[in-house]
């Protein structure tokens, strides 16, 4: 039997400075929230801290392009709900890396 395959983003990133936990998961919410409801293909998210102060995103998509697709939308995606997450992430220095399953 062969199963569907995901396309998969993991981000590794650091808080902002002065971003709390509560705020980053009330952002992380609203995230989850707006991409279900926008994005074509969206299966979801999963939010993990680390002890290292590090966090960590794995976002699922059903295809490769539904995956293009959401980066190259996000990038000029104001709602609320991007505009508050990207406030709390280190963009700048976050780590992505992209994978699939078989």
């Amino acid at each position: 039997m062969k199963t569907q395959t995901e396309y998969i983003e993991i981000v590794q990133f650091q808080l902002n400075e002065g971003v709390s936990d509560l705020k980053i998961l009330n952002a992380e919410k609203g995230m989850e929230k707006h991409l279900s409801k926008n994005y074509q293909g969206f299966i979801g998210r999963q939010l993990l801290r680390g002890k290292d102060g590090f966090w960590v995103v794995i976002l699922r998509m059903k295809s490769e392009q539904d995956m293009h697709e959401l980066l190259n939308r996000m990038k000029n995606d104001n709602s609320s709900e991007i505009v508050n997450y990207r406030k709390c992430v280190n963009l700048k220095e976050a780590r992505l890396e992209f994978y699939y399953t078989t």
